[in-house]
């Protein structure tokens, strides 16, 4: 959470700022959040306006929670193809 960039936007429902100061303090609930999205395998992009393909938004626009999401999955799944030898030297 430490490691988030400080970028902010108008639609984050937290700011990256209050994350960071109160890290101490949030990380067990954000922990659960991450736990409950990988174990119910969902995890949906923000919209902005309308439910149309084209307004997803791209990955510099996610929320912090949703980076700190995409940073665990990345995390897990590379833990996880290195030690089956499933990654590709190249």
């Amino acid at each position: 959470m430490l490691n988030c960039p400080n970028k902010q936007f108008d639609s984050d429902p937290i700011p990256t700022r209050l994350l960071k100061e109160c890290a101490s303090v949030l990380t067990p609930t954000i922990t659960n959040i991450v736990n409950l999205s990988l174990a119910a395998g969902q995890f949906h992009p923000i919209l902005k306006e309308d439910q149309q393909l084209s307004n997803y938004r791209p990955i510099s626009k996610l929320s912090p929670l949703s980076n700190i999401i995409e940073r665990v999955i990345k995390a897990r799944l590379t833990d996880h193809l290195a030690s089956n030898d499933l990654l590709n030297s190249h």
